[in-house]
């Protein structure tokens, strides 16, 4: 994914920053701020308390270095990410074509025709996608959303129902045992703590693991059923972050 370029700051911020994901204009104590609403737009004025006003999903990556954040946090923000396509890339695919017989006599033999495809990605992996771009090997990202529960969200803001089990959908050893490993998600965050509080909110640790750590095998047999490791596993559960709302829930009649 592009590297952002920001000639106004970005390289002479500290390489251990902590960050308040949508803090509004009132970031976490020790935190510095990025929300759409923030109170500074240059990176180079971003300090303790202030607020770098960026869209976190509107498509433009996040306006800090790569490595540069050493703790991360996001409180009651993913369950608003919309379900929208980012455009990341542009492929362009060729297929042959058989030449007309002006062609032949000219001595051509093939023909192609180009077609251009533009590749998008989720809204919700871009997000923690950009998260991981930023994140330090070693950082922590605190992750906090209600839990879904039966029969619609009070808050008609609310785009997503976001289960404890759709974490397996942001590493690659759960992606493998989702058999998702063609959606278009390149972090690997793994889950360092998990738990549903009385509160009815899911509070996790995401954890990206330092340079040296042992890289976690595949499943010794690929062909054995897919059991969630986290939450209480079932069908309705295994939600997929990328199916709309009503999509899904149509099938839970």
């Amino acid at each position: 994914m592009t590297e952002p370029l920001d000639p106004h700051g970005a390289a002479f911020l500290p390489h251990d920053l902590w960050i308040d994901l949508g803090s509004g204009l009132d970031p976490e104590p020790g935190f510095m701020g990025i929300d759409l609403e923030g109170d500074v737009t240059n990176v180079a004025e971003l300090a303790v308390g202030r607020v770098l006003r960026h869209d976190l999903w509107g498509g433009k990556p996040w306006p800090l270095p790569r490595s540069s954040t050493k703790l991360l946090r996001a409180s009651h923000l993913i369950q608003f990410i919309p379900h929208t396509l980012i455009p990341i890339a542009e492929e362009v695919a060729e297929r042959m074509i058989s030449p007309d017989p002006r062609a032949r006599e000219a001595g051509k033999k093939r023909v192609f025709s180009s077609r251009s495809f533009v590749l998008t990605q989720d809204a919700f992996f871009w997000f923690f996608d950009q998260a991981w771009r930023i994140a330090a090997p070693g950082c922590r990202f605190e992750v906090t959303w209600p839990e879904p529960v039966a029969g619609p969200l009070k808050d008609p803001t609310v785009r997503r129902r976001i289960p404890l089990t759709t974490l397996q959908y942001l590493s690659q050893d759960g992606r493998r045992q989702l058999r998702a490993t063609e959606y278009r998600v390149g972090c690997d965050w793994h889950v360092e703590a998990a738990r549903i509080l009385v509160t009815r909110e899911i509070v996790a640790i995401l954890k990206k693991p330092e340079l040296n750590a042992p890289i976690s095998p595949p499943p010794a047999n690929d062909t054995a059923p897919v059991t969630p490791r986290l939450g209480s596993p079932s069908a309705r559960d295994m939600r997929d972050p990328s199916v709309p709302e009503g999509y899904e829930d149509a099938g839970d009649a």
